[in-house]
Formats: structure tokens, C-alpha cells, sequence
């Protein structure tokens, strides 16, 4: 279907500019630099390890998740641990604290690895557009694979009003993601994300009409 392969290519598009950006910022795989001359809060691992480790956890659940709503929740809960890090992140026991959350993570879900960008928002929660970034990936590649499985029923479908209602979902989950879209700051990258939701939504609505 010619309006799937437009949406992959719009979603590859900001998946490429999102990889730019991530490699222009680099990582600190050992120790980040602390600069900071404000006296730290009180350090306890235990406030440390946990938002860590259920950062890791929504990160995760970000990247895998069908459902659109389940994106927008964990983001918000991203938001939330990231922020209680903000306060220790340049204290020098930090790094510790993210290896041993990781250690935890990675024996609990022994599948699965620490991600790049699971590393990086960890190691620098008060990057919050970085974070933004990761979220507007998510969000389209799970309507992109929400998509997906609407489009693959419909191949076994015969009665035209179960089609339709097929495509009216895809329709509601556009609607979805548009709205939870948080602003572009790149206007280039705006313009091409706008272009190819308006093919994508036309598409779908071209389809309804003329099944």
C-alpha cells in the first residue's frame, strides 16, 4: 500500500535526524564531567538507584509498546524520574549508582540490553530534548507498528464497514499523535513531519472513500 511506504520514509527520515543529533551530543560511557560549584543534597543510593532503574524500565516500554497512550504515560514518567535525578547527577558516586540500576535492570529483563539512549538520558537527566527527541521516535514508530496491524487485518476482511473501521482507527491514532507531538523547534524538521502526516492521513481517508 502506496501511503505505508510513505510513512516509512517520513519515519526513517526522523529517526536519521534524531541519530544526527544524538551523535553530535556524544556520551560519557565512564564518568561525566562535574562542573558544578553548588554544595550537593544529602547522597543516598537508594534514591539514586531506583528512578534510574524505572527510567531504564519506561525507556524500554517506549520503544516496544503498540499502544500510543502507554508512550504518552511513560514519557510523563520519564519526565518525573529524570527530574528526581537532576539534584545527584554531579555527584561523583553518580556513575556507580548507574552501573549497579543497570546491573538490576539487566538481571531482571536478562533479554535486553542498556540502550544508547537509555545511557545517555540516564547519564544526563537534565537533558530534557534529548529526551524530547526519544519521545517523538516512540511516538512514531508506535503508530507505525500500530499501523502495521491494522493493515495486516484487513487483508483477511470482506465486509466493507469492518475495513472502514480499520482505517477510522488508523485515522484516531494519527489524531493521536498529532496531538501528543510536543512543538518542533527545527522548522525544517517540522515542515517535513507536517508534509507527511497530511500524505498519511490523505492516504488512509483516499482508501475509505474508494473502498
Amino acid at each position: 500500500m502506496g501511503f505505508f511506504f510513505i510513512f516509512i520514509s517520513l519515519l526513517l527520515f526522523l529517526i536519521v535526524i534524531f541519530q544526527r543529533q544524538r551523535k553530535k551530543k556524544g556520551i560519557d560511557r565512564k564518568t561525566p564531567v562535574f562542573t558544578s560549584k553548588v554544595r550537593p543534597p544529602s547522597y543516598d543510593s537508594r534514591f539514586v538507584q531506583n528512578p534510574i532503574f524505572q527510567l531504564l524500565e519506561s525507556m524500554e516500554i517506549m520503544t516496544t509498546t503498540k499502544n500510543i497512550d502507554i508512550v504518552i504515560g511513560r514519557y510523563g514518567n520519564c519526565l518525573t524520574f529524570a527530574s528526581k535525578l537532576e539534584a545527584y547527577c554531579e555527584n561523583p558516586r553518580y556513575p556507580t549508582d548507574i552501573y549497579a540500576a543497570s546491573d538490576r535492570y539487566k538481571e531482571m529483563y536478562y533479554d535486553k540490553l542498556v540502550t544508547y539512549e537509555q545511557a545517555y538520558v540516564c547519564q544526563h537527566p537534565k537533558d530534557h530534548k534529548y529526551l524530547e527527541e526519544f519521545y517523538r521516535a516512540s511516538l512514531l514508530r508506535c503508530l507505525k507498528d500500530s499501523a502495521d496491524l491494522h493493515l495486516g487485518s484487513i487483508d483477511g476482511m470482506k465486509q466493507k464497514k469492518a475495513i472502514n473501521n480499520r482505517y477510522s482507527k488508523i485515522l484516531e491514532l494519527i489524531q493521536m499523535v498529532e496531538d501528543a507531538m510536543p512543538p518542533f523547534r527545527d522548522e525544517d524538521l517540522k515542515k517535513e513531519y507536517e508534509i507527511g502526516m497530511r500524505k498519511f492521513r490523505k492516504e488512509i481517508t483516499n482508501f475509505m472513500e474508494t473502498n
